[in-house]
């Protein structure tokens, strides 16, 4: 009896532990990154910087779906960014600064749990840890090297895998509807790619690192709650 009391008595915590309503969001914003990209071979590593473009603006669609107990909430986020990041490099060969490389990165995706906390009828503050996905092209150009020609090439992979955090305040001008600032960082790991390009017409693979590594972030975003 013992037992079979001790396991009723568990069941009954854990039930009123877990017990919440169905509670979500979902929301637009704009969002602004400073971003760093950097290509490394043999042991040495090149920025794309030239074109000026240390960052970009992007516009951005979030879900959170989850679980809301008295003021917490606990859930799962999801975010897509739809961007324009391009970047050039560029070296210098007969002593003229020459554009060997591009790139350019349009989309990304995060996702991950997500804590939120209502401290009074107007004001929520949300943190969540998130994996991340960029997706990023880049691109060799055509060159001419001591007489030897090496062609275009595009690199294998287009992606970046990493994590990152955010943080943000929400102030809710009715009950659904919360406009609010969003603070974060990603960091992308190092992530191995190559080009099969011709030199001189012969085929060749080269093979390179990608880093893009620290990339803060900050959003307005403006959304629609649900659950109670």
């Amino acid at each position: 009896m013992n037992k079979k009391l001790l396991f009723a008595t568990l069941i009954s915590l854990s039930n009123q532990a877990f017990a919440g309503s169905f509670a979500g969001s979902f929301g637009l914003g704009a969002t602004a990154q400073k971003t760093t990209l950097e290509i490394e071979k043999n042991g040495n590593a090149s920025e794309f910087e030239k074109d000026g473009n240390k960052g970009y603006f992007a516009g951005k669609a979030l879900v959170s779906l989850g679980m809301k107990k008295g003021s917490s909430f606990f859930g799962v986020k999801l975010s897509a960014s739809l961007m324009s990041d391009k970047k050039n490099l560029e070296v210098k060969i007969d002593g003229k600064d020459v554009e060997t490389m591009n790139s350019k990165s349009n989309f990304a995706v995060h996702v991950g749990p997500e804590f939120g906390y209502q401290v009074n009828d107007k004001f929520s503050v949300h943190s969540a840890i998130l994996l991340a996905y960029k997706h990023i092209e880049i691109n060799q150009n055509a060159l001419t090297i001591e007489n030897v020609k090496v062609s275009a090439a595009k690199a294998e992979k287009e992606c970046q895998y990493g994590f990152g955090a955010t943080v943000a305040a929400f102030y809710s001008i009715t009950k659904m509807f919360q406009v609010g600032l969003e603070g974060g960082a990603d960091y992308m790991m190092k992530k191995e790619n190559s080009f099969k390009t011709k030199v001189d017409d012969k085929d060749k693979e080269v093979k390179f690192d990608v880093k893009s590594n620290f990339a803060p972030h900050a959003s307005v975003i403006a959304k629609i709650s649900f659950g109670k």
